[in-house]
């Protein structure tokens, strides 16, 4: 699936303002107010955009916590509880790392470019 450029997006939400905008001004009120955080991943270098705009990690993060609290029941008090939970994301924290979810080197390169126009 291919995204299009911050332009050509900035673009379709002012034509889809003045097309749409007396159907159902509510929408289009909620279309700006979230337009910028919407569109945060552009900052970032383009091969890092598909990982970054979704929140799957995130989505699978919480399905593993919610499986291994539904696996115990009851929790004694709130400490034994967090305890699981620490060591689930720690435990999901190391394999994201191990397995290279984002190339950085395009990030870095910016930065040492960035720094030498300094």
């Amino acid at each position: 699936m291919g995204l299009w450029p911050l332009p050509t997006v900035r673009l379709g939400n002012v034509h889809s303002a003045h097309g749409l905008g007396r159907q159902v001004p509510e929408a289009i009120e909620c279309l700006r107010a979230g337009f910028e955080a919407a569109t945060q991943f552009y900052a970032f270098p383009r091969e890092h955009w598909h990982r970054i705009r979704s929140t799957n990690g995130l989505e699978r993060l919480h399905g593993e916590i919610k499986r291994r609290t539904r696996a115990v029941g009851a929790f004694p008090d709130r400490a034994s509880a967090l305890r699981l939970i620490t060591a689930v994301a720690l435990q999901v924290t190391t394999i994201w790392t191990d397995r290279r979810y984002l190339d950085m080197s395009p990030l870095k390169q910016k930065e040492v470019t960035e720094a030498k126009a300094a």
